[in-house]
């Protein structure tokens, strides 16, 4: 009784409230818990979670370095490549596909057109030109001549003057076929 005077329990209070059976089957909890007050309880919430954000924050940090160093290293891959693949300075447009029938052959011929790199700008705005006159090109073309490496040469040859010529300039570097398809109609 001195305790319950103690903590301000009246004495009648304290014996209407069950006692807890020392019986090992009871689930049931304690009839009186003490209990922290409900400002603590959200304070202690927010410093676990704030420990917690603490450990979740290293891995963002440290999948953004990785991220980071990834984008760098192949924005480095990419610059070493483009750097090393025009050494030459030279730029390539390649022409639609043309199919012919010539001497019944038909011919299905693909080329790219090389120019220098300061030519670039000329080749995009003469593109649509290119690619009629080698339409007209294609159908000059001896199919006897594409059984041959030296007939290839002989080809490309007269596709570069023909385009040339054509453009009143000496501006095609070279032209490289492709694609070549060849089918007999006999």
């Amino acid at each position: 009784m001195a305790l319950n005077a103690e903590l301000g329990i009246d004495a009648t209070a304290s014996s209407s409230v069950a006692k807890p059976s020392m019986n090992a089957r009871s689930s049931s909890p304690p009839a009186y818990s003490p209990q922290r007050p409900a400002l603590e309880r959200k304070s202690s919430k927010k410093t676990t979670s704030k420990e917690e954000l603490g450990g979740d924050r290293f891995a963002v940090y440290a999948a953004i370095i990785v991220l980071f160093g990834f984008a760098i290293l192949l924005a480095i891959f990419f610059y070493i490549r483009s750097v090393n693949s025009n050494a030459a300075g030279l730029s390539y447009y390649t022409l639609p596909q043309q199919v012919v029938n010539l001497n019944g052959q038909v011919i299905r011929m693909q080329v790219t057109v090389q120019v220098r790199s300061e030519d670039q700008e000329w080749l995009f705005e003469n593109k649509k030109l290119l690619a009629d006159i080698f339409q007209i090109e294609i159908g000059k073309v001896d199919p006897d001549d594409l059984h041959s490496e030296e007939g290839f040469d002989t080809v490309r040859a007269q596709f570069k003057s023909g385009l040339n010529q054509a453009l009143k300039t000496d501006r095609i570097e070279s032209v490289l076929i492709n694609e070549l398809l060849i089918q007999n109609r006999e």
